[in-house]
């Protein structure tokens, strides 16, 4: 990890880009005192205000390029702010940064940590440190650093999320971060977000959750399973999902629950639950604990509900029973499977006619080889009758040899030709 990390920072001093980067920042976003929004107005005040003196050369610099002649110079500042108040933790940075562009690394380190002791939310001495602990290879210290200074300042995560999230591909960097996710670090939850949304990083998030053992169960962690879930089904990594869902609280029951419940239709397992159709005229939502009611307006007709499932190859059944709401036409439904990946398109569908008796339907149907996900789709349609079409549609199950989908052994392909029985 410290040789990944070195090399994402870059060698040596990272040349202070980084520090330009916050005082660019700070200048924009930090706090309500006039020193920091307005510090050349302070000076004229005050003219040995520490603070200002500092700060003003932060936003002097910003936008520049930090040479040893203008690291000097800002370090004559600073000593200026320093003879005032000898403990202004930006003052001490910038003239460890000086120390450290003259080459004087112990002078510049022992700058460095004092100004980290006066104040451990000094933004650009906390990356210094990040920087030296790489270079020292100590990769511990340098995540304790990202922790500290993503803990205690709001623009640090604008600055340090993307080398962290450049450098998820790299497995000890995640047994590192996996204790901070554990340790329910109050950075975390923005952290998996980011990730999620980086290209790159969002293929290691669910990896990085299971080596911490799941994800805290607090609401700042509200809708982050189901976002890893949706992100793994996009990139098609089915395997990834699977192992996911094993580890993550009611997964392994939703893999061999095909039925619809307030379960099995929440947003915590994003597309491998159910998602129910909330349009008006064509909606569906959960009937006591194992039904689907479906409601259909006159001449309507569209997907009510739809699930990924990760049945292994093989034969199943679907077994499904089926009543007209009272007062209420029945709606005609057709159920479809479809691959997803490379052998994509329908595998399998079958029409049932809206009748107005209940009845119990079982339909045979085979996974072929090589289809590792499914999408199942539940379309229906009102018809032409006077009246909205409603249906209550319980006791679906899918099963293969009599055992749990995820128990089943993978039985050779036969043909698809079975149908109802």
């Amino acid at each position: 990890m410290e040789r990944l990390m070195a090399s994402i920072w870059g060698k040596g001093v990272i040349l202070l880009l980084a520090l330009i980067l916050a005082a660019g920042s700070l200048m924009d976003a930090l706090a309500s005192n006039w020193r920091l929004t307005r510090p050349n107005d302070a000076l004229r005040l005050r003219p040995n205000d520490a603070f200002a003196i500092a700060f003003a050369e932060d936003i002097r610099i910003s936008g520049g390029t930090l040479t040893p002649q203008i690291a000097a110079a800002m370090a004559e500042r600073a000593r200026t702010a320093l003879r005032s108040e000898p403990l202004t933790p930006a003052a001490l940075r910038q003239v460890g940064t000086a120390e450290a562009m003259a080459n004087r690394p112990a002078q510049a380190l022992r700058l460095f940590k004092l100004a980290h002791r006066v104040s451990r939310r000094e933004l650009g001495t906390l990356v210094w440190l990040i920087d030296y602990s790489v270079s020292q290879g100590d990769g511990a210290a340098a995540l304790a650093r990202f922790d500290e200074a993503l803990s205690t300042n709001e623009l640090a995560a604008d600055l340090l999320f993307a080398p962290l999230a450049s450098a998820m591909f790299d497995p000890q960097l995640r047994t590192g971060l996996a204790v901070y996710l554990t340790a329910e670090r109050p950075w975390m939850p923005d952290f998996l977000r980011y990730l999620l949304d980086d290209d790159e990083g969002r293929k290691y998030v669910s990896v990085m959750v299971r080596d911490a053992g799941g994800l805290p169960q607090t609401s700042d962690y509200d809708g982050i399973d189901g976002a890893i879930l949706t992100s793994l089904a996009r990139d098609k990594d089915f395997a990834a999902a699977r192992a996911y869902l094993l580890s993550v609280p009611g997964g392994p029951a939703l893999l061999r629950e095909s039925g619809v419940t307030a379960t099995t239709a929440g947003d915590q397992y994003g597309p491998f639950g159910w998602r129910l159709s909330t349009q008006p005229g064509l909606e569906a939502y959960v009937r006591d604990e194992r039904g689907l009611s479906v409601r259909v307006g006159r001449d309507r007709q569209g997907s009510v509900a739809r699930r990924f499932m990760l049945l292994p190859a093989g034969a199943y059944r679907l077994d499904r029973r089926f009543e007209a709401m009272t007062g209420a036409a029945a709606a005609e439904t057709r159920w479809e499977i479809s691959c997803i990946g490379a052998k994509g398109g329908s595998i399998w569908s079958d029409v049932v006619p809206g009748e107005a008796e209940p009845r119990a339907l079982r339909t045979r149907f085979v996974i072929p080889a090589g289809c590792a996900a499914q999408e199942f789709v539940l379309t229906a349609g009102g018809g032409r009758s006077e009246v909205d079409a409603e249906t209550e549609i319980s006791d679906i199950v899918v099963q293969a040899d009599g055992r749990s989908v995820l128990d089943a052994p993978r039985p050779p392909e036969v043909s698809n030709a079975e149908g109802r029985e």
